[in-house]
Protein backbone atom coordinates (compact mmCIF):
# COMPACT_ATOMS: atom_id res chain seq x y z
CA UNK A 1 0.00 0.00 0.00
CA UNK A 2 1.09 3.11 -1.15
CA UNK A 3 1.55 6.53 0.68
CA UNK A 4 -0.90 8.33 -1.82
CA UNK A 5 -3.56 5.52 -1.53
CA UNK A 6 -3.82 5.94 2.52
CA UNK A 7 -4.23 9.60 2.10
CA UNK A 8 -6.89 9.80 -0.75
CA UNK A 9 -8.92 7.25 1.46
CA UNK A 10 -11.95 8.98 3.32
CA UNK A 11 -11.94 8.98 6.80
CA UNK A 12 -15.43 8.40 8.24
CA UNK A 13 -16.53 8.63 11.96
CA UNK A 14 -16.98 5.41 13.60
CA UNK A 15 -19.50 5.16 16.64
CA UNK A 16 -17.16 5.63 19.12
CA UNK A 17 -15.67 9.14 17.95
CA UNK A 18 -19.08 11.03 18.91
CA UNK A 19 -18.62 12.24 22.49
CA UNK A 20 -21.95 14.71 22.81
CA UNK A 21 -25.46 14.47 22.73
CA UNK A 22 -27.75 17.63 21.48
CA UNK A 23 -31.62 17.85 23.12
CA UNK A 24 -32.36 20.93 20.51
CA UNK A 25 -36.04 21.79 22.75
CA UNK A 26 -36.13 21.42 26.37
CA UNK A 27 -38.65 22.21 28.32
CA UNK A 28 -38.21 25.65 30.85
CA UNK A 29 -39.06 23.19 33.96
CA UNK A 30 -36.71 20.85 33.53
CA UNK A 31 -34.22 21.57 36.48
CA UNK A 32 -35.21 20.65 39.68
CA UNK A 33 -32.69 21.16 42.54
CA UNK A 34 -30.23 18.51 41.72
CA UNK A 35 -31.86 16.70 39.15
CA UNK A 36 -32.17 18.01 35.20
CA UNK A 37 -35.42 16.42 33.00
CA UNK A 38 -34.12 15.38 29.18
CA UNK A 39 -36.36 13.90 26.18
CA UNK A 40 -36.11 10.09 26.19
CA UNK A 41 -33.26 10.43 29.29
CA UNK A 42 -35.65 10.74 32.08
CA UNK A 43 -34.41 12.68 35.37
CA UNK A 44 -30.59 12.87 35.56
CA UNK A 45 -28.62 13.94 38.48
CA UNK A 46 -26.21 16.82 38.06
CA UNK A 47 -23.38 19.22 39.79
CA UNK A 48 -25.12 22.47 39.42
CA UNK A 49 -22.12 25.11 39.49
CA UNK A 50 -24.36 28.14 38.28
CA UNK A 51 -27.77 29.30 38.67
CA UNK A 52 -29.75 30.16 35.37
CA UNK A 53 -30.16 34.23 36.05
CA UNK A 54 -34.32 35.52 36.01
CA UNK A 55 -35.19 36.25 32.62
CA UNK A 56 -33.31 33.61 30.94
CA UNK A 57 -34.75 30.83 29.14
CA UNK A 58 -32.84 27.41 28.20
CA UNK A 59 -32.99 26.65 24.59
CA UNK A 60 -30.58 23.62 24.43
CA UNK A 61 -28.98 21.47 26.65
CA UNK A 62 -25.84 19.16 25.42
CA UNK A 63 -23.84 15.98 27.02
CA UNK A 64 -20.61 16.24 26.99
CA UNK A 65 -18.38 12.87 27.87
CA UNK A 66 -14.30 14.26 28.85
CA UNK A 67 -11.52 12.18 30.27
CA UNK A 68 -12.81 13.37 34.16
CA UNK A 69 -16.79 12.52 33.41
CA UNK A 70 -19.97 13.95 32.00
CA UNK A 71 -20.93 17.35 31.58
CA UNK A 72 -24.40 19.40 30.71
CA UNK A 73 -24.47 22.42 28.91
CA UNK A 74 -27.03 24.83 28.75
CA UNK A 75 -27.76 26.88 26.10
CA UNK A 76 -29.71 29.74 27.32
CA UNK A 77 -31.37 32.68 25.51
CA UNK A 78 -32.09 36.69 27.23
CA UNK A 79 -35.25 38.15 25.47
CA UNK A 80 -33.83 41.65 26.43
CA UNK A 81 -30.78 41.66 24.13
CA UNK A 82 -32.05 43.13 20.39
CA UNK A 83 -32.01 40.69 17.34
CA UNK A 84 -29.87 42.51 15.17
CA UNK A 85 -30.36 41.98 11.27
CA UNK A 86 -27.72 42.36 8.92
CA UNK A 87 -27.91 45.68 6.77
CA UNK A 88 -28.72 44.33 3.09
CA UNK A 89 -27.99 46.66 0.52
CA UNK A 90 -31.08 48.45 -1.61
CA UNK A 91 -30.85 49.20 -4.95
CA UNK A 92 -31.09 53.18 -3.85
CA UNK A 93 -27.50 52.75 -2.21
CA UNK A 94 -26.36 50.31 -5.49
CA UNK A 95 -23.34 51.49 -7.19
CA UNK A 96 -22.78 50.33 -11.12
CA UNK A 97 -19.33 48.94 -12.52
CA UNK A 98 -18.86 51.70 -14.72
CA UNK A 99 -19.53 54.58 -11.83
CA UNK A 100 -16.89 53.01 -9.86
CA UNK A 101 -14.15 52.23 -13.03
CA UNK A 102 -15.11 56.49 -13.30
CA UNK A 103 -14.59 57.16 -10.09
CA UNK A 104 -11.35 55.37 -9.69
CA UNK A 105 -10.25 56.95 -13.18
CA UNK A 106 -11.06 60.71 -11.51
CA UNK A 107 -8.88 59.36 -8.31
CA UNK A 108 -5.94 58.22 -10.54
CA UNK A 109 -5.97 61.57 -12.23
CA UNK A 110 -5.99 63.85 -9.56
CA UNK A 111 -3.26 61.93 -7.27
CA UNK A 112 -1.00 61.65 -10.95
CA UNK A 113 -1.35 64.69 -12.78
CA UNK A 114 1.62 63.76 -15.09
CA UNK A 115 0.68 60.20 -15.60
CA UNK A 116 -3.16 60.53 -16.83
CA UNK A 117 -4.68 60.17 -19.73
CA UNK A 118 -7.12 63.12 -20.72
CA UNK A 119 -10.32 62.76 -17.95
CA UNK A 120 -13.39 63.20 -20.23
CA UNK A 121 -15.66 65.67 -18.24
CA UNK A 122 -18.96 63.15 -16.52
CA UNK A 123 -22.03 64.58 -18.00
CA UNK A 124 -24.42 66.66 -15.11
CA UNK A 125 -26.77 64.88 -13.74
CA UNK A 126 -30.50 66.56 -13.52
Amino acid sequence: MTLLTCVSQPGFKGVGRYHSLTFPKVKQDCLDGKFITLPSFGKVKLIVHRQIPQGFKIKTATIIQKADGWYVILSLEDSSVPVLSPDLPTMDKAISGKQITRCLRLRSASLHPERSRRVKSLPEIA
